[in-house]
């Protein structure tokens, strides 16, 4: 992906949204069916899992990113005396969770003996309390390794025993990205310092959200869901506790603020991913991690470069990032324990691999260091000059994990779908809350609610 800033035509959006998803998402659009192939080589079907020796590294992953990154950065730089498959399951219908697990669970009868595997932050708390993942000190990760990394990174990698159980080569903090020219039209400054002021809480923030409506054609945000990330991520009580549903105070909080944002005009119905939320030129801003800002937002229709800056959110988010997992039973600990310090551990490798990527690195010192990379000077363009990994840097520093669960990703989703009907005015929120409870028990039937 490195170098879309510097394209002179921009890639058709539907093209660009099947690359994004691809690459964020876990979908492989090329990929049908269960595959495997080698460091170093395209593709091949493969119809069966073929005897492996020990002195193969088998890797199981949900897109080529890995492998990509494994090939261009890993493979040039070590002198290897062993072969690398890997194993790749696109993420449609939790195709891929589905065959992790079975590989997991089967392990000590695999033919093919799992050894490392990528999960996302949506669902790496799952395997990390699991038996099935290996402590990545006891395999030989020091307290200067870890050290390293971004502190939130760190503790979503840690189980709930204390354990390291995962690491990531990449952080993704958020921030709030902005037209400068509504900005200085509509609040008399573009200034990311006065524009951060003006949304530091979020009573300012509706005040701000109005002074845009009321001073052009522009949301300030498109959708209930571009705020929802922050205040789910704010929480301090988890969504279940003790096999119980409970909704934390910060996710009434949001649904009564988007439904006041709605009635005043400041947010509309469109969807996060629909095309009417990718053309930016009916809105003031996004919520977006390093990601979004590097690759995304280049893509949307209207999105001017030069007319772009980035501040800090109204509360500390994450949105996204990669995490390595060794598993249990696997036989070639030395060889896992070097791959997951090469990508997540060293900081040299880790500013090459972000530089010539295009990412941001889980590492503070590399993350220090891109801040002046000449790597980054036609992102930096595109916000007028401005270098937005400064932003993404303090923001690193500031998150604070809110209390995790492996119900997480799913309660969240049917929330927002539930809150919707009481957002836009349809219902009211006791019905809507009825509803959602409705929905959890019927994804999860062995939970209770509050």
């Amino acid at each position: 992906m490195k170098g879309l800033f510097g394209m002179k035509k921009k890639i058709p959006l539907l093209l660009s949204f099947i690359i994004i998803v691809g690459i964020f998402g876990g979908m492989n659009n090329s990929i049908n069916a269960l595959q495997t192939f080698k460091a170093g080589e395209g593709a091949t079907a493969s119809s069966s899992q073929e005897s492996i020796s020990e002195n193969t590294v088998v890797i199981y992953t949900f897109n080529e990113e890995f492998k990509n990154l494994f090939d261009d950065y890993y493979v040039p730089t070590h002198d290897m005396n062993f072969e690398v498959e890997f194993v790749l399951t696109p993420s449609y219908d939790n195709e891929y969770i589905n065959t992790l697990d079975s590989a997991l669970i089967n392990q000590s009868s695999n033919e093919m003996k799992l050894d490392i595997f990528i999960a996302e932050p949506d669902y790496v708390n799952k395997y990390i309390n699991s038996p099935y993942v290996k402590n990545l000190t006891e395999l030989g990760l020091t307290g200067r390794d870890l050290s390293r990394q971004f502190p939130y990174v760190l503790e979503m990698a840690t189980s709930e025993d204390g354990e390291i159980k995962a690491a990531a080569w990449n952080a993704e903090p958020g921030a709030f990205i902005y037209r400068r020219s509504v900005a200085q039209s509509c609040l008399g400054t573009d200034d990311p310092a006065e524009v951060e002021k003006m949304i530091s809480d979020w009573d300012k923030f509706e005040q701000t959200a109005e002074k845009i409506t009321a001073n052009s054609d522009c949301y300030m945000v498109y959708s209930p869901e571009d705020i929802y990330r922050l205040c789910t991520q704010s929480r301090t009580t988890p969504w279940v506790q003790n096999g119980v549903v409970t909704v934390d105070s910060k996710l009434k909080d949001w649904a009564d603020m988007c439904k006041s944002l709605y009635e005043k005009g400041c947010i509309s119905k469109n969807t996060m991913w629909s095309l009417e939320w990718s053309n930016a030129s009916s809105v003031f801003g996004y919520f977006g991690a390093p990601w979004f800002a590097y690759y995304v937002l280049s893509y949307f229709d209207n999105a001017v470069s030069g007319d772009w800056a980035c501040c800090r959110p109204t509360e500390s988010y994450y949105w996204g990032g990669c995490f390595i997992c060794a598993a249990e039973g696997s036989d070639s600990d030395k060889e896992v324990l070097d791959i997951i310090r090469f990508f997540t551990a060293d900081a040299s490798s880790m500013l090459n691999l972000a530089e010539g990527h295009t990412d941001y690195p889980n590492n503070r010192i590399a993350a220090t260091q891109l801040i002046r990379s000449d790597a980054y000077s036609s992102i930096n363009e595109f916000y007028n000059y401005q270098p937005i990994n400064a932003v993404f840097s303090i923001e690193g520093e500031s998150i604070t994990l809110e209390p995790q669960t492996s119900y997480d990703f799913e309660l969240d989703s049917l929330f927002i779908t539930a809150m919707k009907d009481y957002i836009f005015g349809i219902i009211s929120y006791d019905t809507a809350l009825a509803n959602f409870y409705t929905l959890a028990i019927e994804a999860f039937p062995s939970l209770t609610i509050s």
